[in-house]
């Protein structure tokens, strides 16, 4: 029975439309594709079963920067325009030393959920979520997952989920 080794992350930065957050960046989190389902429980059926639906849940990164970042701050927008691609990048190193290099590539709505009150001697965080229209993983350059929202795709564990679905849509 083969095993899969651990892969701690233990380096990551944040880049906004290019600019990195190196020093800025506290916490990070990227979307993980959760498919919506829904209860159905026959006349028959001892039990109710999960039916899935053939979509994926909201997609949404979260990050935390310290202080406040002009950079960031211009990409917060209350009515729809071009959105810029954020882009994570983590460094990893497995149980048995391999090298792991892990990418999320997403485009979407930036919204501001909250800063730290302004106190003397403290520092300032800011939180942000950013709710993806694109979503692409990869790890050392394999793609995992791609999610577009607007396009059509959807690749979730390396697999194409809906040609079928697209195919009959005329897509």
């Amino acid at each position: 029975m083969s095993q899969e080794a651990m892969i701690p992350i233990i380096a990551g930065n944040l880049h906004v439309d290019g600019v990195s957050m190196l020093q800025k960046l506290g916490s990070c989190s990227i979307p993980v594709p959760t498919p919506i389902t829904d209860d159905f429980q026959g006349t028959g059926l001892p039990l109710p079963v999960e039916v899935p639906l053939g979509a994926v849940e909201k997609l949404v990164a979260k990050f935390t920067i310290a202080g406040l970042s002009k950079h960031v701050q211009k990409q917060l927008a209350i009515i729809p325009k071009a959105s810029k691609i954020f882009t994570i990048r983590g460094y990893a190193i497995n149980d048995t030393g391999d090298k792991v290099n892990v990418v999320a590539t997403m485009r979407g709505l930036l919204k501001a959920v909250g800063q730290d009150d302004i106190e003397g001697k403290t520092l300032v965080k800011s939180q942000y979520e950013l709710v993806c229209t694109y979503f692409k993983y990869t790890e050392n350059g394999e793609k995992i997952h791609e999610i577009d929202g607007k396009g059509a795709v959807t690749i979730v564990g390396g697999v194409d989920e809906t040609p079928g679905m697209n195919a009959g849509l005329g897509l």
